[in-house]
């Protein structure tokens, strides 16, 4: 149906039909919220938006709004950034592996590993 009924009618008056509200759907467009019924209008809504500190966790459709959620931060202490976040995925954090390691040549010219144990109070 492209209408629904206004107004009843009555021993005066016929019934009065209106045409339906369009919902305009798409990237800032619109959802029905509230649909139709044989005697009132649906109500459409504007689609939420993802602020700079969100991005969108479920897709809107005709039906039902954007979901955003905050973007995750890592903690830099135990974590970096693995994958940034998109308007549509999270940031990815990765914890560091501890103690850190860090390349040294030795006495030999060959590459090895060294620890670095002092940082964490640990005596070798």
């Amino acid at each position: 149906a492209l209408q629904y009924i206004s107004f009843a009618g009555n021993a005066t008056s016929d019934r009065t039909c209106t045409n339906l509200t369009v919902c305009y759907p798409g990237w800032g467009g619109q959802y029905e919220q509230v649909p139709p019924t044989l005697t009132s209008d649906r109500v459409c809504t504007w689609y939420s938006t993802c602020n700079e500190t969100e991005y969108e966790y479920v897709a809107p459709t005709l039906t039902s709004n954007r979901v955003c959620k905050a973007v995750t931060v890592c903690d830099n202490r135990t974590s970096y950034e693995a994958a940034a976040p998109t308007a549509t995925s999270d940031r990815q954090c990765s914890l560091y592996d501890y103690p850190p390691k860090i390349p040294r040549v030795d006495t030999k010219g060959y590459f090895d590993t060294l620890m670095i144990w002092d940082q964490y109070n640990v005596s070798v």
